[in-house]
């Protein structure tokens, strides 16, 4: 099937012009000005933008998380995801530990296969590093999940230690993949909940006392140390901080490469929401809300 896109503001990554788009298939096979239709169908785009669709790549669509479930289905998330303009989003599979990568994966297919109404890919989250994980790595990436996740925080469900980080790092260097992490470090977060909890302090308030700006800080900069011991390429995930950044401002000056990616609410909502009792549970997540100056720092780092 082909489709012929007329007349519409065409932005692309180098050009931004009123022309045409000749669509056959799933693939673009010309942009120029006055496009024959040659029996294709014709979408009239005057007075609109047309541009490529964005990716979005950290969702979390139907996932298992302390005894309940995020609340968008596939079905449901890449159908907004199409209405706000984003095609394709990358969702993370949670491996089960004590369970392999494959079983993972057929699980997480299970729930997007025939659902999704856009098009998604996969992080692997890799939450039991052992000799029968490394040796599915290279098949996995062969199959096209090319990114790993490591979640440094969560002991007991999610984390690894040091140590399997390394492995892992070293077995996906060796196929060409990425390593991505959750960069807080879990034990200094989970020492101070511990004494929160202790004193009776269970406000939204103390869920970012828990866990402050230290914990990214420390985190980030030794995953990005451990990346550069390794070779592996290093992205970090929802990074939040003015101290997580510099981190990664520090590797740039060795000519270490470490992606990061950051989210809408840190870039515009700050820790004050939390000293509200009753609406501060709105805005709890991991790694929480942080301060103005880390908002500045973010805009200037973006």
């Amino acid at each position: 099937m082909a489709i012929l896109l007329k007349n519409g503001r065409v932005v692309t990554a180098d050009s931004d012009a009123v022309c045409d788009i000749l669509i056959e298939g799933e693939s673009i096979v010309s942009i120029g000005r006055n496009l024959p239709a040659n029996g294709a169908q014709v979408i009239d785009c005057t007075g609109k933008i047309v541009m490529p669709g964005g990716i979005d790549p950290h969702v979390h669509l139907e996932m298992p998380f302390m005894g309940t479930f995020s609340s968008d289905t596939y079905e449901t998330g890449t159908r907004a995801a199409l209405h706000g303009g984003t095609t394709t989003v990358i969702d993370f599979i949670l491996q089960k530990q004590g369970n392999s990568l494959r079983a993972a994966l057929e699980e997480w297919q299970g729930r997007a296969t025939g659902n999704a109404v856009g098009d998604y890919s996969f992080h692997m989250a890799v939450t039991d590093f052992n000799p029968s994980t490394k040796e599915e790595i290279k098949d996995i990436i062969a199959e096209g999940i090319t990114s790993f996740k490591t979640f440094m925080a969560y002991k007991g469900a999610l984390m690894i230690d040091d140590a399997q980080m390394v492995g892992l790092m070293a077995e996906v260097k060796q196929h060409g993949g990425l390593v991505t992490a959750h960069a807080t470090n879990g034990d200094l977060i989970d020492t101070l909940v511990a004494q929160h909890r202790a004193q009776g302090k269970l406000t939204p308030l103390y869920h970012y006392l828990s866990q402050p700006e230290v914990t990214e800080a420390e985190a980030s900069g030794r995953f990005a140390d451990i990346a550069h011991y390794t070779g592996v390429h290093a992205y970090i995930v929802h990074l939040t901080c003015e101290g997580a950044l510099n981190q990664v401002r520090r590797a740039t000056e060795r000519n270490q490469r470490v992606l990061v990616e950051t989210c809408i609410q840190y870039l515009l909502l700050d820790a004050r929401l939390y000293e509200d009792e009753a609406n501060g549970a709105k805005v709890v997540m991991s790694p929480p809300l942080r301060e103005k100056k880390d908002q500045a720092t973010l805009w200037a780092g973006l």
